[in-house]
């Protein structure tokens, strides 16, 4: 097939731009994050796709926030100190570290 002769339009490459967040969803986030005890950060498949690996990483580490990922969110961040994974064996552990956070 790729030897074969079209007559195929290519597409023209194009700058994406990445919305800018509201800002009073910004700042409810953030309050209630600050309100938060006992605060979880759950990574699944979503955040694979968005390629926030850094900011996420480095927003876990500096507010000491615990994450868990799923199978498909495995990856996102770096292994760092407090990150556990959702794997079937890991089942009752997690499932009473979750029910001990107030915000996930």
């Amino acid at each position: 097939m790729a030897e074969k002769e079209t007559d195929a339009v290519v597409q023209k490459r194009s700058e994406m731009r990445i919305p800018d967040p509201n800002l009073e969803t910004v700042r409810k986030a953030a309050s209630m994050i600050c309100e938060a005890k006992n605060p979880l950060i759950m990574v699944s498949s979503g955040a694979n796709r968005k390629g926030i690996t850094g900011e996420l990483g480095n927003f876990a580490t500096k507010t000491g926030i615990y994450l868990v990922h799923t199978q498909m969110g495995k990856g996102v961040v770096l292994m760092i100190a407090f990150i556990v994974s959702l794997q079937p064996e890991s089942i009752p552990e997690i499932i009473s570290t979750v029910e001990s956070m107030d915000l996930i």
